[in-house]
């Protein structure tokens, strides 16, 4: 019982963040190209090119052009406090969602939205105490998985910290988009077959009953909402160096915005903006 209600404290923190914990194996591909001291960079985020981004970046390069869906949460915490430290200029040049969003755009020193560009958050509605609680009672954890987990998210807390983001920002952009289940993947050790879950109960009891087999698990929102907030919201919960940030006028702009995307490169998106919200 101890185990069923950690996993199901980690499983409501994890996914109400809408970042997968864990690289999956059918994570996107990615393209990167280097010119001068300028990345190029376009794909998902997982282990292959996380390791490309950083590997260029303690080469010397300086500024990132980026479109980029997002991936895993791990990889890009990876990215971002690289990031951080080197002072990395960002440049979303089609769309920064999820991972990216929540750790890259967060963690540039300098940051900006090229003309048409859409940044896409995603997120939970639990409070930073509940956070705080629950990471706590995890990290106590016998078991290896839920300590795992719990620390990635205690990094993910302090990473916030470090760069000065509130991420009330992150819960404001679940209640906003957290409208339809959550699924959950689980990988066995001796079995390539991934589990999948649309029931956190049916999950929950899985991963009791199999808690010793468990290679890797994580949550996806399965859901087209995105939250692009306005200048006044990023500056409200600390967002910095932003120097430039084109936003559409109103809703009609907004969906004209999500139609682009969608025919550009086939996205499943739906834009939630900011116009009452000042």
């Amino acid at each position: 019982m101890k185990i069923l209600k950690k996993i199901a404290g980690l499983s409501v923190l994890a996914a109400s963040l809408c970042l997968t914990v864990t690289a999956r194996a059918d994570e996107p591909t990615f393209s990167l190209s280097r010119e001068g001291q300028t990345i190029v960079f376009k794909g998902g985020i997982d282990k292959a090119s996380s390791e490309a981004l950083i590997s260029a970046i303690n080469e010397g390069a300086n500024r990132i052009v980026i479109t980029s869906q997002g991936g895993s949460m791990e990889h890009a915490l990876d990215i971002a406090e690289v990031m951080h430290k080197h002072k990395i200029v960002l440049e979303v040049k089609d769309y920064c969602g999820s991972a990216c969003a929540n750790f890259l755009f967060i963690a540039a020193s300098e940051k900006k939205l090229l003309p048409d560009a859409m940044l896409g958050f995603h997120g939970g509605s639990m409070s930073s105490s509940a956070k705080k609680d629950t990471i706590r009672k995890a990290k106590a954890s016998k078991n290896e998985t839920v300590r795992q987990v719990a620390q990635m998210l205690e990094r993910t807390w302090t990473f916030y910290e470090s760069v000065g983001f509130d991420d009330e920002l992150i819960v404001i952009s679940g209640k906003l988009t957290r409208n339809v289940p959550t699924i959950y993947r689980v990988e066995l050790k001796d079995s390539s077959e991934q589990k999948v879950f649309t029931e956190e109960k049916r999950f929950q009891a899985f991963m009791k009953a199999h808690i010793k087999e468990i290679k890797s698990f994580s949550f996806d929102p399965d859901s087209p909402l995105i939250y692009f907030p306005n200048l006044h919201m990023l500056k409200k919960y600390g967002v910095t160096g932003i120097t430039d940030y084109p936003y559409p006028a109103d809703q009609q702009a907004m969906d004209a915005l999500t139609k682009r995307l969608i025919d550009q490169d086939d996205l499943d998106i739906k834009l939630i903006g900011d116009y009452v919200r000042q």
